[in-house]
């Protein structure tokens, strides 16, 4: 059992790792806040009236969706990251690219078309 947990705790610290300081870190972190206070909410709930709203599984199902859903949001914007960067290096003048990229391009060209040609 000791070298699963710890082949899960490399991979989910190397997981995390790599979300830190991004929106998905911040969404992971208020989602697993909100599934908290829902399950403290619910269980006090049915503490106090002696019914049973959700089973006792909810919160860890929750929050084991929510950290899945997390990890594939932040995969896949890094991959729409890093395509975005290919475009531009292989177009840099497609459209949202930055006015200073358009005017050293400008630039370029206009330097280029005054330069007589050694030919």
């Amino acid at each position: 059992m000791i070298p699963v947990d710890t082949l899960d705790s490399v991979f989910l610290r190397e997981g995390f790792a790599r979300i830190v300081r991004t929106r998905a870190f911040r969404l992971l972190s208020y989602g697993l806040s909100a599934i908290a206070l829902l399950v403290a909410f619910s269980e006090s709930f049915e503490v106090l009236f002696n019914t049973a709203i959700l089973p006792s599984f909810t919160g860890a199902v929750l929050a084991v969706a929510l950290i899945g859903s997390t990890f594939v949001y932040a995969y896949l914007r890094g991959r729409q990251g890093r395509s975005r960067e290919l475009s531009l290096e292989r177009l840099p003048l497609e459209a949202g690219t930055s006015k200073a990229r358009r005017k050293l391009a400008a630039l370029l060209s206009e330097e280029a078309e005054q330069r007589p040609d050694d030919v």
